[in-house]
């Protein structure tokens, strides 16, 4: 006949009533219970890291079924028991959702450095006149010159480099073109600030970025969220950055699309 203390058998794990559960701000949840069981008894070993609490506690609903053993220790108490202390952890989000407990949205205003004419000002101000935009093109690169008898553009001409053969021979001023006649001959610009935007997701979960998140690096894609777009430009977002850092159980990564202006070329698509 199996020894007996307190009613506890050999082959018992009797749970106590002190269940404890809460959740972070990240949605992870951490339980704790203690256990009992006769000193020496081999029913202990059924505690291992990984081991699911439906298994040692049948008393609790099923809800909290997502939990697993994280951690234990046993201590001897009076009159032959010993008792373990079960630490747990989880989310009922792991299996469905790749464990996701958290995801936010950012939008994000920069600026960044592009060839003056990519400016959407200047090309509309040339596009009824393609030779004085490639004058202005190849002074920019450094494959043509300009020379005239003033600062003005009036009866300025544009030669190419070393061939001096001319480009163009008078330029034809109007409101719109004169500006950049004097930002690029006069003042010698070469580039400006273009607003560019930027809308990143940023999530915990346990399975971090899978490989469908890395194939759009570098490439068109639809970002989630519904991100917000600038009115009047028409563009495209691309998958510019990404990142995934990971700790014992949990990956914390961002996925970051940048708004492009224009259509996708093919090898973006």
């Amino acid at each position: 006949m199996s020894a007996q203390v307190r009613g506890i058998n050999s082959g018992s794990l009797i749970p106590a009533p002190n269940f404890l559960i809460s959740k972070d701000a990240e949605g992870k949840y951490t339980a704790s219970r203690d256990f009992s069981a006769l000193k020496g008894s081999s029913v202990t070993w059924a505690i291992s890291k990984g081991t699911p609490i439906s298994s040692l506690c049948s008393d609790l609903p099923p809800e909290f079924s997502f939990l697993q053993v994280e951690s234990f220790e046993s201590r001897d108490a009076p009159g032959g028991i010993t008792v373990v202390s079960v630490s747990f952890t989880g989310s009922p989000d792991e299996e469905e959702f790749g464990f996701d407990r958290e995801v936010t949205y950012s939008l994000r205003g920069v600026t960044q450095m592009k060839p003056i004419w990519q400016h959407p000002l200047f090309i509309a101000a040339f596009e009824d006149e393609q030779l004085m935009k490639l004058g202005l093109v190849k002074i920019c690169l450094a494959e043509a010159y300009a020379e005239g008898a003033t600062e003005s553009s009036a009866n300025w001409r544009v030669y190419q480099i070393p061939t001096d053969e001319e480009i163009f021979s008078a330029w034809v001023g109007n409101e719109d073109r004169d500006p950049w006649w004097q930002s690029i001959v006069i003042d010698g610009d070469r580039e400006y600030e273009a607003p560019s935007y930027e809308w990143t997701r940023a999530t915990t979960n346990a399975g971090g970025l899978s490989a469908v998140d890395l194939a759009p690096l570098g490439k068109s894609d639809t970002p989630p969220g519904n991100p917000p777009e600038p009115s009047g430009i028409e563009g495209w977002w691309r998958l510019a950055d990404l990142s995934d850092e990971r700790t014992e159980g949990q990956s914390s990564n961002t996925l970051t699309w940048r708004f492009v202006e224009g259509e996708p070329k093919h090898y973006e698509q």
